[in-house]
């Protein structure tokens, strides 16, 4: 089950809009580690601006993982 959710997880960036950013920022907030890479990338993909407060806390997550895809999601947001 676990691997599954990940896969789902991974999956929304492709198949969600920004309008599903809230969802997605609500289940980071609850995510356990093996959850949060999957989630930051989808939130990446999406580059809903209100996003981007809810992915600053893990750009110093304890995690190097969890911190790069930090970087890259916040890195692919325009000014």
């Amino acid at each position: 089950l676990p691997e599954l959710t990940m896969r789902i997880a991974g999956a929304m960036g492709e198949i969600a809009g920004p309008e599903d950013a809230p969802f997605l920022i609500d289940l980071l907030k609850k995510a356990d580690r093996r959850f949060q890479q999957p989630l930051i990338r989808a939130l990446g993909q999406i580059k809903a601006m209100e996003a981007i407060p809810a992915l600053i806390p893990f750009l110093r997550s304890g995690y190097v993982g969890v911190r790069i895809e930090a970087m890259t999601a916040l890195g692919g947001f325009e000014n």
